[in-house]
């Protein structure tokens, strides 16, 4: 492809198609590339090649972004994230273009912290006097810390499922599991 012809959707078309979960035509577009392509549409240079985008539009996407109700920062860095791995994938497909990514200058915002923070050494001293008082609860947490169990999973426990196939494993199954797969922790 010459390089006057390659244009920003040819880039968003070809990092689709190398995508394999991407590729049916049946499965919608991840948000991340709809919003992208959105971004083209509004500034109207989705049909412009690809030398004619710039750091400046990398800071119009970042701003653009800012301004859809509901969407934090920290998918504001994801967005993006896969708005600059499309430019990668673009510059390592077609080496002999001279393509620059737009989002190398492009600084991140401040996020907020999420809600799976780890405690302080403060806390954690508080939580270890906490578990002296508490026999039960801090075994329940040692349970949960040495299995990497989750709290639900635990709950449904039954007896039957301690040392049901290895007399050193607890079995899961899936009905009980987060994310549907049995499995076996180890004791």
């Amino acid at each position: 492809t010459e390089s006057s012809y390659l244009t920003l959707n040819d880039i968003v078309q070809h990092y689709i198609s190398s995508q394999s979960h991407m590729r049916s035509a049946k499965k919608r577009l991840p948000s991340y590339l709809k919003h992208y392509l959105d971004f083209f549409t509004v500034i109207k240079i989705g049909t412009a090649s690809v030398e004619s985008f710039s750091t400046s539009h990398g800071l119009e996407f970042d701003n653009y972004l800012k301004l859809i109700p509901n969407l934090a920062n920290r998918s504001i860095h994801n967005y993006r994230s896969y708005a600059k791995s499309i430019w990668l994938r673009a510059m390592s497909d077609f080496e002999e273009v001279q393509i620059s990514n737009p989002f190398r200058k492009v600084r991140k915002l401040k996020t907020d912290q999420g809600r799976n923070v780890a405690y302080l050494p403060e806390q954690v001293a508080q939580l270890k006097e906490q578990h002296r008082h508490y026999r039960d609860l801090s075994f329940l947490a040692q349970f949960m810390y040495y299995t990497l169990c989750r709290t639900n999973e635990l709950a449904l426990l039954q007896v039957k499922h301690i040392g049901l196939y290895n007399t050193n494993q607890i079995y899961i199954s899936s009905g009980n599991s987060k994310n549907r797969y049995e499995r076996h922790v180890q004791i």
